[in-house]
């Protein structure tokens, strides 16, 4: 066992009579922050330690081709939310191994928060004006920004814009 947060470290694991347990680097005993993990929610939230954590080595190979690309020997690309394997976290160090991005541990993959925009780890009227410089953009013009383009329709709108302040209020309670 390697790259992992185990409860109670490895005094926490139980080995049967005559077993083994292999214990070897990069494990942790930490909160892993789960969103909400008494309502069965264990995505990672900002700031967990098992972000950027992991092993890339251990990551199995695609060979079920789940992103359709012919290539069955690399990683699974998809965490089990059907969401990128591999994201960088930037406010994150990378403490797990493996060459950048490192996945994170466990079986989600933090996306960050997608409202926020300038990437500070916290949702304000920073991202609120980086939001407003892009609304009314579509996909060519020079202030468009494909961030603030929730909905992924190549331009920015009052959907748009809803999508942003309902993941505002999440982020602020």
């Amino acid at each position: 066992m390697s790259y992992s947060d185990v409860q109670g470290g490895q005094a926490g694991i139980y080995v049967e009579t005559e077993g083994t347990l292999n214990w070897g680097s990069g494990n942790i005993a930490a909160d892993p922050l789960f969103v909400n993990a008494t309502g069965g929610d264990v995505r990672l939230s900002p700031g967990s330690p098992c972000i950027d954590a992991g092993s890339n080595e251990a990551v199995p190979a695609d060979s079920a081709d789940l992103d359709g690309d012919g290539d069955t020997t690399e990683p699974i690309p998809f965490d089990l939310a059907g969401n990128p394997r591999f994201v960088d976290d930037p406010n994150t160090p990378d403490t797990g191994v493996g060459t950048p991005p490192i996945v994170d541990m466990g079986a989600y993959e933090y996306q960050g928060i997608p409202c926020d925009l300038d990437i500070d780890g916290d949702v304000d009227v920073d991202d609120y004006w980086i939001f407003g410089d892009a609304f009314g953009q579509s996909t060519g013009s020079p202030e468009y920004n494909p961030a603030c383009d929730f909905d992924g329709d190549g331009t920015v709108t009052l959907v748009d814009y809803q999508m942003w302040l309902q993941c505002y209020r999440d982020f602020n309670g």
